[in-house]
């Protein structure tokens, strides 16, 4: 059949062109209407296009919004792909020191704690308090960060849902289905969304949100819904400050377009109202979780930690003056702009045929062009996991004008762009599997440590770690030894009292880290604490005399046992014969051994109790994560 159209009628060329090819499905004609009018309008010349072919299973090939059934096949196999590959690096890739620091604060809500007042933490509390149910049932096991990365599965799978769906509605079916699986096989996407950590869900609310500002009219309802989300976004991380000024920045540059290409209506006094009526419920969405939230804290007396931890503590003094700010504004990332100007501007054609539509990507387009130098203009301490936000809108671009190269080969076009996404969801899983074996080992070592300390400790005992990896015991240190901790400190800004808060709590088990804790701390630590393989315990190494007359300072009192590499030593301490554990305390105690041996060491009675070392020292395991 051949089409023929007048060369100045753009819209019932558009519409025919539509039902032509929706007609291969028909339950999709509706949605093929608007995209196939969008991409006519924007991108066919004059001349008539020949109509797609069928391919072999004698479903339609199109171009345009339907997705092929062979299309549907591919995404099938590729999302069963994806799900046992999520499975196997849940258990085989090692634990970012992140994911067990977010699981202590879940520990806490679980166990009673308030945060903010009883546990240091960050973060906005949405997510931990979320996670609370699920920990809990599980109770404690040492490789409880494995469950809690299975219970990401579902975030992952609707971070693509909503890709999906975000395409389907600013490009096509066919965009948002491509950019969802090129999305999900992309390493640092898929990896960053496999990990137990807040950006899971931040990611996925703030996908939801363009989702519900691209699902349609920005009717109140919608706005209301978006601001609920956004809300609940920051209610999870603070850093929702970017991706709302992203937000805003790309509606009010959208509305500027809007008002320049679609004619006014002559009621402007109606259209103040409506425009300060949607303002107010987007207000009251985004503001109805935080204000719970905050409501509650004040309500248990815990507002001023509150504060400290999610927002003093986050921002460093003169790190963000109007200078700093304006200077790294300034910067050239903001070149990331001018190609999303340039497509925003190459849908002007569109807005005088589906102007609602072209406001959606106009929108789009300026997000995802806006993310870049606002996250670098904005942010102090970018980290990987910073990005995870933006990789959904580069995907929905890539894709998304990716396909329109099949309007100049109707024929062979989308032969041609299937098997270009094919080849690149394939190479993305060679580099996903080259980056980490699914068959890894995982952080067994740490497991074990984990499980060690269970079986030493008892529930309410202090132990000491740098970020809360041992998950499971109260911390003798209120906050946690991560990037921004170490600054505060480094400046001064913060006391380093760490010595005395292990003296004050009379903690017994300690996880050192000469990455994390400052020189002050660790001498404090290797001067009162022995190693007994993945972590230490009270105790110290006596120097040998020739005499057997040893001196030594006990710091934390303890009930205490002295060994030597022959077994249990001989001999009398502080006058009194050496016949077992001793309670000491802090103060000098003076040892005379009746024969001299090597390796006298004073270690903490319970450790050797429960059958613990200081003769058998494990390597240090390098710490994952900032």
């Amino acid at each position: 059949m051949t089409v023929s159209f007048p060369v100045d009628d753009c819209a019932s060329r558009n519409l025919q062109l539509a039902r032509e090819y929706g007609s291969a499905n028909d339950k999709d004609v509706t949605r093929s209407e608007s995209i196939i009018a969008m991409i006519a309008t924007t991108f066919l010349s004059a001349k008539p296009a020949a109509h797609p072919r069928a391919d072999a299973t004698g479903g339609a090939v199109n171009w345009g919004g339907t997705v092929s059934r062979f299309e549907w096949v591919i995404a099938g196999i590729a999302a069963a792909v994806l799900l046992v590959l999520r499975w196997f690096y849940a258990h085989s890739l090692p634990w970012n020191s992140d994911e067990p620091q977010h699981l202590h604060v879940v520990w806490a809500w679980a166990t009673g704690l308030l945060l903010y007042r009883d546990v240091f933490d960050n973060h906005t509390p949405l997510f931990h308090l979320l996670s609370a149910p699920l920990f809990r049932l599980l109770g404690e096991r040492p490789d409880i960060v494995l469950p809690m990365r299975l219970a990401m599965i579902p975030l992952f799978v609707g971070s693509l849902w909503c890709t999906y769906r975000i395409g389907a509605n600013v490009f096509s079916p066919r965009a948002g289905l491509w950019s969802a699986l090129l999305l999900g096989f992309y390493p640092r996407f898929f990896f960053m969304m496999g990990q137990y950590r807040t950006d899971v869900l931040w990611t996925v609310l703030w996908l939801g949100s363009l989702l519900v500002l691209t699902g349609g009219q920005l009717t109140k309802k919608r706005l209301f819904f978006a601001g609920l989300l956004v809300g609940a976004a920051f209610a999870t991380s603070m850093k929702t400050t970017l991706l709302l000024i992203v937000l805003l920045a790309s509606g009010v540059m959208t509305w500027i377009t809007w008002q320049c290409f679609v004619p006014r209506s002559t009621d402007s006094r109606r259209n103040h109202v409506e425009i300060w009526s949607s303002v107010a419920a987007a207000l009251g969405g985004l503001l109805l979780i935080p204000l719970l939230l905050v409501g509650f804290f004040a309500i248990k007396g815990a507002l001023g930690p509150l504060y400290y931890c999610v927002v003093t503590h986050n921002t460093l003094p003169g790190q963000h003056t109007p200078a700093r700010v304006l200077r790294r504004l300034a910067s050239w990332g903001w070149l990331t702009l001018l190609p999303a100007l340039a497509l925003a501007a190459a849908t002007r054609p569109l807005f005088a045929t589906a102007p609602h539509h072209a406001a959606r990507k106009v929108f789009l387009i300026l997000c995802t062009g806006l993310f870049y130098p606002v996250l670098h203009g904005f942010w102090r301490m970018i980290t990987d996991q910073d990005y995870v936000p933006w990789l959904p809108l580069l995907a929905l671009m890539f894709t998304g004008y990716g396909l329109m190269v099949e309007r100049s080969a109707v024929r062979w076009g989308p032969r041609l762009s299937i098997s270009l996404f094919l080849l690149l969801c394939a190479g993305e899983s060679v580099w996903l599997l080259n980056h980490a074996s699914p068959f890894g080992t995982g952080s067994t070592r740490l497991i074990a440590t984990i499980a060690e300390t269970l079986r030493l400790t008892e529930r309410g005992e202090y132990v000491m770690d740098p970020k809360g990896e041992l998950i499971f015991r109260p911390r003798p240190y209120y906050y946690a030894l991560e990037s921004l901790t170490r600054r505060r400190l480094e400046a001064g800004l913060m006391k380093d009292d760490l010595p005395e808060r292990l003296i004050e709590t009379r903690t017994a088990v300690v996880k050192a880290s000469v990455v994390r804790m400052t020189k002050r701390s660790l001498d404090f630590i290797q001067t009162n604490y022995v190693s007994v393989g993945n972590f230490a315990v009270l105790g110290k190494e006596l120097p040998a005399a020739p005499d057997g007359v040893v001196s030594f300072e006990v710091t934390i009192p303890e009930r205490y046992s002295i060994l030597t590499k022959q077994g249990s030593a001989a001999g009398t301490l502080d006058g009194q014969p050496l016949d077992g554990v001793r309670w000491l305390t802090a103060g000098t105690h003076t040892l005379s051994l009746t024969t001299p041996a090597t390796g006298v060491t004073l270690i903490w009675a319970r450790a050797v109790e429960k059958g613990f070392s200081p003769f058998h020292i494990a390597p240090p395991e390098r710490p994952h994560g900032s």
